[in-house]
């Protein structure tokens, strides 16, 4: 990794294919998704001991992001044909699924800790969607039925915005 020196340090990880790494607020552990043939976990790796740490068992599981206190891990998982948004607690090492059949996806916690911005897909369009932390009071920001795919909803630091990607217009919004 980079510090804001531009000192790199290499971590003691495997060489394995690994994806979307983000940093826990403490700036202790990363959670980072390894590919391994069509399969994909999420792990936390401990940055201070080299040792990592497999959360999911089954299924395909992609998007970790950390709530802000750090003691949970919000992801998207591939199950039963739908993707659904489940969240793993450090302190108890449990999972709970937070939602069921939604097909959402790309989960974004709001910097409060509160609520979750998701993307879900339905009908060949996705739309940006709000859920609370434990998965209940859904309600959905846009209403696209034309086709219309966004991705990667991202919170300002006030947590007053909501930014998001378009590719197939090229902007964020």
């Amino acid at each position: 990794w980079v510090n804001r020196q531009n000192k790199t340090k290499l971590l003691s990880m495997p060489a394995q294919i690994y994806g979307t790494p983000k940093l826990s607020p403490d700036g202790m552990h990363l959670a980072i998704v390894v590919v391994a043939g069509a399969r994909q976990d999420v792990y936390i790796y401990d940055i201070a001991t080299g040792r990592p740490t497999r959360l999911t068992l089954k299924g395909n599981n992609w998007s970790p992001v950390w709530t802000p206190d750090g003691r949970r891990v919000v992801y998207a998982k591939m199950k039963e044909n739908y993707n659904d948004l489940y969240i793993y607690n450090l302190d108890t090492e449990k999972i709970k699924r937070i939602s069921r059949n939604l097909r959402a996806k790309d989960p974004a916690v709001s910097p409060d800790g509160k609520q979750i911005a998701f993307v879900r897909n339905k009908d060949g369009s996705t739309n940006l969607g709000l859920m609370n932390l434990d998965g209940t009071n859904i309600r959905y920001l846009t209403n696209y039925n034309d086709g219309t795919q966004i991705y990667a909803p991202s919170w300002s630091p006030d947590g007053k915005y909501l930014f998001l990607h378009h590719p197939c217009q090229n902007r964020y919004s």
